[in-house]
């Protein structure tokens, strides 16, 4: 599973992953922005992937990754991007 951070990164490594889903594998990524979802999932079709959504080997998702995706749970790996709320140096 990816949770987002809004950065809309959640198509780069699930479609990364997703090309690895031949072996049975699934990529969920949560986004909390719906934009960022849309975006992520237009250019996963662009990329000529879109076999990887048909499939449903690969999930984009709008929701509080946080809360992660409970009916695919459990995962075997978790990534989560964050972007800070400030423009604080961490």
């Amino acid at each position: 599973g990816e949770g987002g951070g809004g950065g809309g990164g959640i198509r780069e490594g699930g479609c990364a992953a997703a090309a690895d889903a031949s072996t049975g594998g699934l990529v969920v990524g949560i986004e909390h922005i719906r934009e960022l979802v849309e975006w992520s999932t237009e250019n996963v079709k662009k990329d000529g992937k879109a076999h990887h959504l048909d499939s449903r080997r690969l999930l984009l998702l709008e929701g509080d990754g946080y809360q992660g995706y409970a009916p695919e749970s459990p995962y075997d790996v978790i990534h989560v991007g964050v972007a800070p709320e400030t423009g604080e140096h961490v």
